[in-house]
C-alpha cells in the first residue's frame, strides 16, 4: 500500500475495486491495522495473509489518513472516479483471535487486548464517520459463533458437532463427537458478549461468521446476539454474516446444496440483514476438477 517514497499507494487495490465496479457488484471492503501492509488485495501464502495478527497501530496518526483515505477515495469520491464499489468498511476480520498485542509498541500489554480493540474500533470508527455520515460501518466478525450461542443457552438442541466433525485435506475424520453446553467456556462466552455491547457504540453492523451442521443454527446465533444487545440496553443494529459455510466435508453434493439454501432461509426469517458469502466443501474423493466446479457457484 506504500511506494519507495512512503506514500499510499492505490494502484493495486484501484484495480481490484474497479474490477467489481466495472461488474456491477459492491463490496465490503475489510481494513488491516497489521503494519505495515493493512489491507491485502491477494491471499499469498507465503507472505502476509489474513492470518498475520492484527494490533493497534503503532501510529495512530498513519492509520486514521489511512482509513480516511480509502473512505474518500471509494465511498465519497476524491475525483479519481473509483467510488461506487464499496457497500460498506469492515475494521478488522476476526479479532477475537486475530489480534495480538505488540508491546514492543509500548501502548497496551497483553493483559489489555480487550481495551486496545474497543479503543481502535473507536478511533476508527470516529475517523471514517469525518470523512462520511452515510457509509455503513462494520465491527471486526466474531467467529465459531454456534458456540457461542451453545453455551448461552440459545441453542434449543442443547449440543454442536465439534470441529473434528470435518478436516483439511484428503484424510478422512472418524469417531464424530459433539459438544454441550457445559462444555463451553462460560468466561469465553461472557467475553465475547462484552465486545459485542461495549463495542455496539463503534459499528453499525454486526457480523457473526457461522459455519453450521444444521441451518437451525443461524436462528441460534440471531437470538443469541439479538438478546445481547437487548438485555444490555443496546439499540438493535443491523446483523449480517460474511463468512456462511457449511463445513460438512463428507455430506453429498445434493444435501450440501440443500443446507445452505435451508439455511440462508432460517437466517433471514431470524433477522440478518445479509448473508454475504456462503460455500461448502464437497464430499470426499470428488475430483479436484468438481471441486472447482461446486466451489465457483
Amino acid at each position: 500500500m506504500y511506494d519507495s517514497a512512503g506514500n499510499l499507494d492505490f494502484t493495486n487495490l484501484d484495480t481490484a475495486i474497479d474490477g467489481y465496479k466495472n461488474h456491477g457488484m459492491k463490496e465490503i471492503l475489510t481494513l488491516r491495522a497489521n503494519d505495515p501492509e493493512r489491507s491485502e488485495v491477494s491471499f499469498d501464502k507465503t507472505g502476509r495473509t489474513l492470518f498475520q495478527p492484527d494490533s493497534y497501530p503503532k501510529d495512530e496518526q498513519v492509520w486514521i489518513d489511512y482509513i480516511k483515505n480509502i473512505t474518500m477515495r471509494y465511498y465519497v469520491g476524491d475525483g479519481s472516479g473509483h467510488e461506487g464499489a464499496i457497500a460498506g468498511i469492515q475494521v478488522g476480520n476476526e479479532w477475537s483471535h486475530q489480534f495480538k498485542i505488540n508491546e514492543s509498541y509500548g501502548r497496551y500489554t497483553q493483559n489489555e487486548r480487550g481495551k486496545a480493540i474497543l479503543d481502535l474500533m473507536n478511533l476508527s470508527y470516529n475517523s471514517i464517520r469525518e470523512v462520511s455520515s452515510t457509509v455503513p460501518i462494520i465491527g471486526f466478525a466474531v467467529s465459531i459463533t454456534p458456540k457461542f450461542a451453545l453455551g448461552a443457552g440459545y441453542n434449543e438442541k442443547g449440543w454442536l458437532y465439534d470441529n473434528n466433525y470435518y478436516t483439511y485435506g484428503k484424510k478422512p475424520v472418524e469417531n464424530v463427537t459433539i459438544i454441550r453446553q457445559e462444555d463451553v467456556n462460560s468466561s469465553l462466552v461472557e467475553g465475547v458478549e462484552s465486545l459485542i455491547v461495549n463495542g455496539s457504540y463503534f459499528y453499525d453492523y454486526f457480523d457473526a461468521h457461522i459455519y453450521f451442521q444444521t441451518p437451525d443454527d443461524a436462528r441460534y446465533v440471531a437470538n443469541w446476539i439479538r438478546d445481547t444487545w437487548r438485555k444490555a440496553g443496546v439499540t438493535p443494529k443491523g446483523l449480517i454474516s460474511t463468512e456462511f459455510a457449511n463445513p460438512t466435508y463428507n455430506s453429498s453434493y445434493d444435501l450440501n446444496s440443500y443446507l445452505i439454501k435451508a439455511g440462508q432461509a432460517e437466517a433471514f426469517h431470524a433477522g440478518f440483514d445479509s448473508i454475504v458469502w456462503a460455500n461448502w466443501n464437497p464430499s470426499q474423493g470428488r475430483s479436484e476438477e468438481h471441486t472447482s466446479e461446486l466451489q465457483s457457484h
